[in-house]
């Protein structure tokens, strides 16, 4: 059976993520943007070996509902929810990240010192100082994930197992999408302080952040249900 545990080497990834975006405050050298290029592929790869063992996990999960009904069966429902909820946000992320890749030429890809531009989420989200439809569409997208898992969480079904409290943390901290209070004490609306302004790589590298934490919040809720 899968382990759900945070590997090192993903959580090396969100530490050096953190570190990029200390250094992108401070300095948008070539060498930060190609950084940023070469975090995006590694939490890129790592949410590849995410999915591989949230399939082993829901695989796992079909087979004890099969054998253990009356212990197993509401509780991979609940699963099949938790993979619905998460597919929803994970590919209109992905969508909007092949959107903004379709600016870049393709033998550009993984040139990044090229994607320095802050031009197509700029356009796409900002209007002024108000938001476009898309822009509120993003953030209802994050909302509804974090609702809707919230509610899967609070089931008596779910609820029951250990460690579903720290999950529920973890998804108010991580899906969050109130103001944000920068170092001045002012607050800014969390789109703009997240994604205005922004090279393109640099926002791509956080959108496949968001991805991470989607997959992992599977993970390791998937794991809790494994362990009874």
């Amino acid at each position: 059976m899968a382990s759900g545990k945070l590997s090192p080497r993903q959580k090396m990834i969100n530490l050096m993520y953190l570190v990029f975006i200390a250094m992108l405050a401070l300095n948008m050298s070539k060498e930060v943007l190609s950084a940023f290029g070469l975090l995006d592929k590694k939490i890129s790869e790592a949410n590849v070996a995410t999915s591989q063992r949230n399939v082993a996990f829901m695989e796992d999960l079909a087979l004890k509902a099969d054998e253990q009904p009356e212990q197993y069966r509401a509780v991979k429902a609940k699963a099949d929810q938790v993979t619905e909820i998460s597919s929803s946000l994970d590919t209109y992320i992905e969508d909007l990240k092949g959107a903004m890749m379709a600016t870049i030429k393709a033998e550009e890809a993984e040139d990044y010192e090229v994607q320095d531009k802050p031009d197509f989420l700029d356009r796409r989200f900002f209007q002024g100082d108000k938001l476009k439809p898309e822009g509120q569409e993003f953030l209802d997208a994050i909302n509804k994930y974090r609702t809707d898992m919230l509610a899967v969480l609070n089931d008596t079904a779910v609820a029951k197992f250990q460690g579903i409290d720290d999950i529920k943390s973890s998804i108010e901290s991580n899906f969050s999408t109130a103001p944000v209070e920068r170092r001045d004490g002012k607050n800014i609306d969390w789109l703009n302080y997240n994604y205005e302004g922004f090279p393109l790589v640099a926002s791509k590298t956080k959108l496949t952040s968001l991805q991470n934490d989607i997959k992992v919040t599977k993970n390791e809720l998937l794991s809790k249900m494994l362990a009874g």
